[in-house]
């Protein structure tokens, strides 16, 4: 009985959909930058304690708000993205709950923390704005490229 369910797990489409799951909340974490570009950009240039003093408090709280609600948006994004995924195939549907707790426990773990997403940000020489738009949608090709793989790959089976 256990053996029967074990065999009707899809690991190698979970495993897609977590990898390109991760790249999506990345992309999304990224987009957060661009919330506020004028803050961006001091902080960048002078530090937090110089755009505290320039801009107040109130205005980075609600800037770094959104550093801890992208990557949640991501998230859900990626769920919902992996659940109709799963439904459309009419695979197990239960599949997309395993997608969301893999990636929930590496939100739980930092990964998507701010010092984690800025290096990526900084891999071109161009402006902030035009680094995280070129940045997440490059991240956002590559993971609907995955998906639209494991699609594929389950249509195989």
């Amino acid at each position: 009985m256990n053996s029967d369910v074990l065999q009707k797990i899809n690991l190698k489409l979970i495993s897609i959909h977590i990898f390109a799951g991760l790249l999506l909340v990345f992309a999304v974490s990224l987009i957060g930058y661009i919330n506020d570009i004028e803050l961006a950009n001091i902080v960048e240039k002078n530090g937090v304690n110089e755009a505290m003093k320039q801009l107040g408090p109130e205005r980075l709280s609600n800037y770094s708000i959104w550093f801890y609600i992208a990557p949640l948006l991501g998230l859900l994004l990626s769920t919902l993205v992996s659940v109709v995924f799963f439904i459309k195939t009419k695979s197990f549907w239960f599949y997309g709950l395993f997608v969301f707790i893999a990636l929930l426990m590496t939100n739980y773990f930092g990964l998507y923390q701010i010092e984690n997403t800025k290096y990526i940000v900084y891999l071109l020489e161009f402006g902030l704005v035009i680094n995280v738009i070129i940045s997440s949608a490059f991240l956002i090709i590559i993971a609907f490229t995955m998906y639209f793989i494991s699609y594929k790959i389950s249509k195989n089976i």
